[in-house]
Order: C-alpha cells, then structure tokens, then sequence
C-alpha cells in the first residue's frame, strides 16, 4: 500500500484508519470521519538519510548531535547529516545470531550497548568496557532501556530471571523472574513514567506496575501484529514499530491505540521499521531494514 487512498497523493506520511482500514494522508485525515476524535495527532517528515551500514538493529541519538547505529556485526557513529564518523567492529565473542539480541542507549556522555552476557560501555568512542556482567554464559542481554534518572532496564534471556534495573553505575538495583506464562522471551524494555514501565515480549506486550518489585498491571495481545522495537513521544505516548513492516502504532500510556502510522521511504519505496528512538529534541529516529534513516516528528495540532 502507498499513498492516499482517498486523494490519491503521493505523499508518502499516511495514516491508517482504524476503522476503515484506508491508507489517508495528512490532509485528508483531518476531515476524515472515522477517526475524527484523533485528527489533532499528526505526524511530519523531517529527513531521510542513506547509509550504507545494513540492517539498522538498533539506533540511538546523543545530546552533542551523533547518530549511533548498532548493526550486525559494527556499531557506527555518525553525524547528524548522516556522515560517518567512526565505525567499529563488534568482538566476535560478543555478536549474536538474533535479530533482537542488539541494543544501544545513551546515558549522558557514555553509550551502552548489549553484548552477549554482558551491556558495555563506549566511554572514548572506540573502545568498550564493561558496564555490568550478569556472569553466566547461558544468560544473553537483548533490550536495553536508560531512564531519565539515568537508571538502566535490561531485558535478559536465558537464565533466571527476565528483567533487571541497574543503577547509573551498573550495579543491579532490582531483578525480576517469570511470574506468569504471559513472560517469556522478552526483547525490549521501554520506562515512560515512573509508575509504569513497558516490557515488549514476542507477540505481546506487558505494562507493569513499579513498586519495590514489578506487578503485571495489564498485557496487550495485539491480533494483527507483532512489535519488533518501542519508543515514547513527547506527550508520553508509547510507539511500537510493527516487525517487518513500515507501520508505527501509537498507544497512551494506558494502552489504549491512538493511531497507526504508515511510513514510506523516497519514491515510495517498501520500508520496514526495525528500530526506534526520540532524541532530547523530540524528534523519532526511525532505523531501516534496507539501511536508511527516517527522522520525524509526532505533532499535536
């Protein structure tokens, strides 16, 4: 599907009805009927870069303006306008067959990313160290999250327990073990508010409540697809990319869907979404299957 199916635009930001189920650009969906009560929800492009990295497993943006990729086998800096500024390999014992198992954040001046058992840290912008090793060789670190107290959620697979929140320093603040059938093979971790954090598991997804321990407060089975990264918006609304496809769905904090966006890159080309993030001036980076780089922004009229 490309383009309006109502005016039959080329644009290429369109918006999904969910009660139709049309393909409506900008335009047209602010008069559009069926999803009248969300019109004010917009969505606007801001720049399409190119790059010649892969796969786009994992991206992230720091306050001085670089964009870090996480790839198969390398991790990339680049500038805003998409230069590379350094790239460097990922240590053979550290890269991972799965798709899910690549992580990257930014926690003030440093850049953690998931490598096998352990998060490392880019401390100079070309060597790692250690930021916390969670010890056995059988447990794998897939999503990482850093909070805005710059405390660090990890999703982990493979051992014991599900999930850990380590302090800024790396040193494990609280664990969580499978309590429900509903927790099984978790991939990302995304914190909105301090009441809630989100936990992205394959074909669902957990909103859990935080006290000294985590409390399942509602899952979300979606019907019609399967979340492959999360993010947040500058309203506190949660956005889950579809795997394998261009769509973004917007839910509030609640859950509740907002909106689902279809996205496509230049000349209508067919793009699927694999990673997500909103940097400190709230625009949405979008990684790419295909290696591109769609920036942005989520608007409320």
């Amino acid at each position: 599907m490309s383009g309006c199916d109502l005016c039959e635009s080329d644009n290429s930001l369109t918006n999904v009805c969910e009660a139709c189920k049309k393909s409506v650009c900008i335009d047209c969906f602010q008069t559009h009927e069926h999803d009248k009560a969300k019109k004010d929800y917009k969505l606007e492009l801001k720049a399409y870069l190119e790059t010649m990295t892969g796969t786009i497993y994992s991206i992230c943006v720091t306050r001085d303006q670089h964009v870090w990729l996480y790839t198969f086998d390398r991790l990339i800096k680049l500038t805003i306008d998409g230069e590379v500024v350094i790239s460097i390999g990922i240590p053979v014992q550290f890269t991972e067959m799965s798709k899910y198992a690549r992580s990257i954040d930014v926690m003030g001046d440093k850049v953690l990313i998931s490598a096998a058992n352990k998060v490392l840290c880019i401390n100079d912008g070309s060597s790692f160290e250690t930021f916390c090793d969670f010890g056995s060789k059988g447990v794998r670190v897939y999503g990482i999250h850093v909070t805005e107290d710059q405390t660090v959620w990890v999703c982990l697979q493979g051992g014991r327990y599900l999930l850990a929140l380590l302090s800024p320093i790396g040193v494990p603040l609280m664990y969580h073990s499978q309590v429900n059938q509903c927790e099984q093979y978790p991939i990302r971790v995304h914190q909105i508010s301090k009441e809630t954090v989100w936990v992205l598991y394959t074909g669902h997804f957990v909103m859990y409540e935080i006290t000294s321990s985590l409390q399942i407060k509602t899952v979300f089975k979606p019907e019609v697809y399967h979340g492959i990264d999360m993010g947040s918006d500058q309203y506190g609304n949660l956005l889950v990319a579809e795997e394998n496809k261009s769509k973004m769905h917007v839910r509030s904090q609640n859950g509740e869907m907002i909106k689902t966006f279809l996205i496509h890159g230049p000349r209508k080309a067919s793009i699927e979404i694999k990673s997500i993030y909103r940097d400190h001036s709230n625009r949405i980076w979008a990684g790419l299957g295909c290696g591109g780089i769609i920036v942005f922004e989520f608007k409320e009229k």
